[in-house]
This record gives structure tokens, C-alpha cells and sequence, in this order.
């Protein structure tokens, strides 16, 4: 097990810039809280993991142990979920409640990997009117057991690892109680409405059959659906936007 974690560490440090490794090092062995179920060990892996695709700047305009704490919140509320269920969490962070420090309202989901995910939720909360000042989405390999609790963050598709969507959203703060609970309930609609957009796609592009034009523009054009409710692709009609790209 040790051996096996280790060459997966090794893998995850490859083609990164030094000096991102050096920041997420600083984040993965400096991080001192703990998270239910999780042993030190995952948890920094899944540090490595989180963090591994977040660019140098991010990483060095957040003090590492916000980023390491807000991190482990977002493990804390994906590590038990059941299979195809979509966890959203929308929270303000406080520092005498909940130890965390932003200026921000934070998001996590934890989902099924899946295309236009975050297309849909930019999509959603540009029509809102809320800006997001920071977005990490990694995509982890995880194994869970047969209740949904995590077990271990996989280099890859191995052994039965599945692919995840761990999404976190700094957006705009909100401090309308109510906003937050409606601003939870939008995401799981987005999220409900691309799990169905995705399923139906397949029917969806063989009836539309618009070649190039259509292709070329699915990603905008299904998260500006979903975003609306997913009405007309789950109803198997084709939806054009303008000429812009996501």
C-alpha cells in the first residue's frame, strides 16, 4: 500500500512546474486538520491531487493554510457520498465558526465526472449575475466503498476507481441567508439537468444531424440549456447561440 501511494505521488508531481510543486508541498505538509475517516496520509494525497492542476498564482495569492483548510471542507463533505448522488455545499466562510477565512462565498460539488459541468455552472451563475474570483475543479480517481464512504484518491481508472468532479467556486459574497439556500438548490438543478442533458446526447446529435455548425458549439449550446432548465435538449431540440466559444 505504502509503495503503491508512493509511485502514484511520483506520478502526480510529473510535468508540474517546481514551483507549483513547491507551493502544494508547502499546502500538503502543512495542513493540520483533520477530517473524519481519513488517515494523514490521504489526506495529503488528496491535497497533491486537488491542487495539482491550480496555477502558480492562485496557489501564491492565498495564504496555504486557508488553502488547505477550505480544501479539507471539501473532502470532509465528499467523503461519504452515495453512488450518482451530486453533493453541493454553499457556506460563507467565517473564521469563528467554521476556521475559515474568505471575503468570498464558497461552493463545492462533488459529482460524477461528466461533460459541460463547468460550463453549466459558469453559464448559471453569469446569467445571476455573480462573478467567481477563483475556480478549482480537479478530477480525481476515487474508490469508495459499497456505502459511498472514500477509501482511497487513485492515480487513475484502476482497480476500480471511478472518475470524480470535485468543483470549488469563489463567487461574489452573499449575505441573503435566503440567497444561499435558493443559490444550493440552482446548483442541484444544473447538475440534475446535465446528468439528463448528457444521457439523452447521444439521441440528441443523432436527430439533430447539423454536422460541423452543431458540433462546434455543443459545450456552449448544452450549458446555456442547462442553465435554462434543459428544456430543449431534453425534449431532443437543437438550441444555437452566438458565435461564442466556452
Amino acid at each position: 500500500m505504502a509503495s503503491r501511494l508512493a509511485a502514484t505521488e511520483q506520478g502526480l508531481l510529473r510535468g508540474i512546474p517546481a514551483a507549483r510543486i513547491k507551493l502544494i508541498e508547502r499546502i500538503a505538509t502543512g495542513a493540520r486538520q483533520r477530517v473524519a475517516g481519513t488517515s494523514l496520509g490521504l489526506r495529503r494525497h488528496f491535497l497533491r491531487a486537488y491542487f495539482r492542476g491550480v496555477g502558480e498564482e492562485d496557489l501564491s495569492q492565498r495564504a496555504t493554510d486557508d488553502l488547505a483548510r477550505t480544501a479539507l471542507r471539501h473532502l470532509e463533505t465528499g467523503f461519504q457520498r452515495p453512488a450518482g448522488r451530486a453533493l453541493v455545499e454553499v457556506f460563507n466562510p467565517e473564521a469563528a465558526q467554521n476556521g475559515l477565512s474568505s471575503p468570498h462565498t464558497v461552493i463545492t460539488i462533488v459529482t460524477d465526472d461528466m461533460p459541460f459541468l463547468v460550463d453549466s455552472m459558469g453559464v448559471a451563475l453569469s446569467k445571476a449575475g455573480i462573478a467567481i474570483h477563483l475556480l478549482i475543479h480537479p478530477v480525481l480517481w476515487v474508490k469508495r466503498d459499497g456505502r459511498g464512504k472514500l477509501l482511497e484518491v487513485a492515480g487513475g481508472p484502476e482497480d476500480g476507481a471511478r472518475s470524480e468532479s470535485w468543483q470549488l467556486y469563489e463567487i461574489d459574497r452573499q449575505t441573503d441567508p435566503a440567497q444561499l439556500a435558493a443559490l444550493k438548490e440552482r446548483f442541484e438543478s444544473v447538475l440534475s439537468d446535465v446528468r439528463r442533458a448528457v444521457e439523452d446526447w447521444p439521441a440528441m446529435r443523432e436527430r439533430a444531424r447539423f454536422g460541423n455548425l452543431f458540433g462546434g458549439q455543443r459545450r456552449r449550446v448544452v450549458a446555456e440549456a442547462v442553465a435554462d432548465g434543459a428544456h430543449a435538449l431534453t425534449h431532443g431540440r437543437p438550441v444555437f447561440d452566438g458565435a461564442a466559444h466556452v
